[in-house]
């Protein structure tokens, strides 16, 4: 569906409106070289369904700059699946980049974001391919 290049030590982010409160969240990801890890999740609100240190996620929780960020989280993931809706509208960005997973997949459909080597010929005929720049 989109293919960006990306290499070890890189982060890039996933923002979503949170079910329930109807505010912004994203949520910070690294590419490890072996596999993706939650490093930390930035918010405005609490409510319903948006965890904290006492629930066992994350190890610490600041407030800066007019915003709460779960800090500590560091969860391992292979891959990931991100349902396509309306809200929570996910946008996935890296180095300013960014795409809308609605747009590129429409809604109700299970997109799974996940970091691969592909032959270049696949990434060019990929909508969403950003090449990098020197």
């Amino acid at each position: 569906m989109f293919a960006w290049p990306i290499k070890a030590g890189d982060c890039f982010e996933v923002t979503f409106i949170h079910s329930l409160n109807r505010s912004p969240i994203t949520d910070f990801i690294e590419w490890t070289g072996r596999d993706m890890v939650v490093r930390k999740s930035r918010f405005s609100t609490f409510g319903a369904g948006v965890p904290v240190p006492a629930e066992g996620v994350g190890t610490d929780l600041i407030f800066a700059d007019g915003h709460y960020e779960l800090i500590g989280i560091d969860k391992h993931m292979p891959f990931f699946t991100i349902m396509t809706q309306e809200a929570p509208n996910h946008q996935v960005s890296l180095h300013g980049r960014e795409a809308s997973l609605l747009e590129l997949a429409g809604s109700g459909q299970a997109v799974d974001v996940a970091v691969r080597r592909m032959p270049l010929l696949i990434c060019l005929l990929a909508p969403g391919y950003i090449p990098s720049t020197p």
